[in-house]
């Protein structure tokens, strides 16, 4: 028989109770594994933890690094970009500038060009206007077409007052009331004038003389007045002047309200602060410089300085929206202008009707335009002005769309007088004109730019303000004679 020891027993899976070692070494190997276990596992736990707070970390840092990198590179693209940008706007500063330099070049040699014909004959004049070389070139270097239509309109003055002496010829010359621009000292001069063929006449001559025969005539004509001492003879030269006027339009006025508000320093002077003072006293030029008798050049006509309204009603005025505009101003739009025009086209006409558009523009381009600017007695603008309202009344348009604003009017102006010069001087008139438009402005003034609405709103308010006058006034006669009734009836008075 086999006898077992208990200390060497093992335990089975099926056994109950607790385990028990089989000896002391196997215990202590137990004993010692745990803590190392748990120690390892302890010690990876916080090596992850390390190792995530460390990835965590370089990943914060990749990052950032990331982003200052796109930064950078934002930066230096937006620098490069920058650099680029400044070196185009240094390009296109340069361009402008080199422009700038090549068209002073242009502007200086269309000076230089149209000083060879429209430079002034008085040594003392030194620094000339764009708009004088202009002027005087357009009076002394016409087109062909041009200088056609003044000889024929110099034949047809002649047909109209061959029959005329020389007192009634001079009393015609006394109707500019001393704004003769052409040089004429009495009726003589005048019939020498027209008794001469016209290609023989120099232009500057043959020009300022028909404008002002033609201004005299609209001045005869459209006086109403009649002289108690008038003789025969000039009365039936009034009634050929009535007759001539029959081509002209209603007054200027009706568009251009502010016109018939003007004021002379002669005896107003700025009372509102809506008013401003226009250009100081001015002498008006012989613009004739051909020709012209000696006698007669330092005979200058003295014109007062004008009061401007600067509002017609609510609306700015075009006088002043031209002084606002840097547009030279003189006298307001010029109705002369419109009137003149006038009986030229009925002396070409007369007999006659092939007298177009086109050809009064060439009239005012060439005979208006540039004796008014030269005379001093109204700008380019302002004559141009009045050249666009009989234009357009001639062809049927309202008091509305006959208007031109300042600007407009300056242009317009100075293309008319291009398009009368002679070809080899058309461009240098376009350059300078050019010029002279860069330093002006387009301001908005009365009826513009709700054209009609605001010029039919004004109208109406002056109408109403009219109408409540004429009522007002007729109930206060109504009142004195009912004052008058009680008295005569011995009744109370009831104003008492």
């Amino acid at each position: 028989m086999t006898v077992i020891n208990n200390n060497q027993l093992l335990p089975t899976r099926n056994s109950l109770g607790p385990y028990q070692p089989q000896n002391a070494e196997t215990e202590a190997k137990v004993t010692r594994v745990r803590p190392t276990l748990l120690q390892f596992c302890n010690n990876l736990g916080i090596s992850l933890i390390g190792i995530s707070a460390i990835l965590s970390l370089v990943n914060l840092i990749t990052k950032t690094a990331s982003i200052c990198v796109i930064v950078i590179c934002i930066y230096l693209i937006g620098f490069l970009n920058h650099q680029d940008l400044i070196k185009e706007m240094e390009l296109q500063s340069n361009l402008l500038s080199m422009m700038s330099k090549l068209w002073s070049i242009k502007v200086d040699e269309s000076r230089e060009a149209l000083k060879v014909v429209g430079s002034s004959k008085n040594p003392n004049s030194v620094n000339i206007k764009h708009t004088d070389l202009i002027c005087r070139t357009v009076m002394r270097c016409p087109n062909e077409e041009s200088r056609q239509v003044l000889c024929k309109l110099h034949e047809k003055m002649k047909d109209l007052l061959r029959l005329q002496g020389i007192d009634e010829l001079d009393w015609l010359r006394k109707c500019l009331m001393n704004k003769d621009r052409s040089g004429f000292t009495d009726g003589l001069s005048i019939q020498k004038f027209l008794q001469r063929d016209p290609e023989s006449i120099s232009t500057s001559r043959l020009i300022t003389g028909l404008v002002t025969l033609l201004t005299a005539i609209t001045y005869l004509g459209l006086d109403d007045q009649e002289g108690e001492k008038d003789t025969p003879e000039r009365v039936e030269l009034k009634q050929i002047c009535v007759k001539c006027t029959k081509m002209t339009m209603p007054s200027i006025r009706e568009s251009y309200p502010d016109k018939a508000m003007g004021k002379s320093t002669e005896s107003e002077q700025c009372s509102f602060k809506d008013e401003f003072y226009g250009p100081r006293k001015r002498a008006l030029s012989i613009c004739s410089d051909d020709d012209s008798p000696p006698n007669i050049v330092s005979r200058p006509c003295q014109l007062p300085q004008l009061i401007f309204q600067r509002y017609v009603f609510t609306n700015r005025s075009w006088v002043s929206a031209a002084d606002l505009g840097n547009i030279p101003i003189r006298a307001n739009v010029s109705g002369t202008c419109a009137c003149a025009l006038g009986v030229a086209e009925y002396l070409l006409r007369k007999n006659s009707q092939n007298f177009s558009h086109k050809e009064i523009e060439i009239l005012a381009g060439v005979m208006s335009i540039p004796t008014y600017t030269r005379g001093d007695y109204h700008t380019i603008a302002e004559t141009a002005a009045g050249v666009y309202y009989y234009l357009q009344r001639r062809s049927g348009k309202n008091k509305y769309e006959a208007i031109l604003p300042p600007k407009k009017a300056f242009r317009y102006g100075l293309s008319l007088m291009r398009n009368t010069a002679q070809k080899q001087y058309q461009p240098h008139i376009e350059t300078l004109s050019q010029e002279i438009l860069k330093h002006c402005t387009e301001v908005d003034c009365a009826l513009f730019p709700n054209l009609k609405l605001s010029h039919c709103q004004a109208f109406a308010e002056c109408a109403k303000r009219e109408e409540y006058k004429r009522n007002e006034a007729k109930r206060v006669a109504r009142l004195m004679e009912e004052r008058e009734r009680k008295k005569v009836n011995g009744e109370s008075d009831p104003f008492i």
